[in-house]
């Protein structure tokens, strides 16, 4: 199996994976807002996250669960600068290390969705942004891996983000700045452009092979 530099690290990624709600997020395509009622008796009831001694506001619990996650949150943060930064992995070694970050890498934008949305219903939107673009540059993280598995996670992890910006839609809580630099993210995307380099990957392994 594969052996990590920083075992320690890897086993706190994994923690994230645990992040498995019992009902799907909401979703833009529904009109479906985040239900923080919902999340907040869902934290509560896992356990493995921290929580109040007494339920508050929803979105005021939520945030204090992700609480736990904010040394993880912020040294993603310091690695996003790094506009041309990607994942370490050694394909000379097995081919099917690339598939072992994504569990993890799949689970964080869900969370920062969650996490923007409460912000936003706090009022908190700047913070809610910056997890927004957070969780952009999460999602493009993978777009050199040239792999299918890789560019479906690409999609899904995409859709967190559509959801963050929906939800500030609906509340009317963006600014004209924000609303720009929204724009411009967007314009980047090249949904095709992932799918077409990850059928290239999987044609050259077959040739490979």
């Amino acid at each position: 199996g594969p052996v990590w530099r920083d075992p320690a690290g890897y086993r706190r990624a994994m923690e994230f994976n645990a992040f498995k709600p019992a009902q799907p997020l909401a979703t833009w395509r529904l009109g479906m807002a985040t239900d923080m009622a919902f999340w907040q008796a869902q934290f509560r009831e896992w356990k493995k996250f921290p929580i109040p001694a007494q339920p508050g506001v929803p979105a005021e619990d939520v945030l204090f669960a992700f609480s736990k996650c904010d040394p993880e949150f912020t040294e993603l943060r310091a690695a996003a600068l790094r506009p041309r930064s990607q994942f370490k992995i050694h394909r000379d070694e097995a081919f099917n290390l690339i598939l072992h970050h994504l569990a993890p890498v799949r689970t964080l934008p869900q969370s920062l969705e969650l996490r923007a949305s409460a912000l936003l219903e706090l009022g908190r939107v700047d913070e809610a942004f910056d997890d927004m673009l957070l969780g952009s540059r999460l999602a493009e993280s993978v777009d050199s891996d040239a792999v299918m598995d890789s560019a479906l996670e690409r999609i899904s992890m995409t859709e967190t983000v559509v959801q963050i910006v929906w939800e500030g839609f609906r509340q009317r809580r963006w600014s004209d700045a924000q609303l720009a630099k929204i724009g411009k993210l967007f314009s980047r995307w090249d949904m095709f452009a992932v799918y077409r380099r990850a059928l290239e990957g999987e044609q050259a392994c077959d040739i490979a092979v």
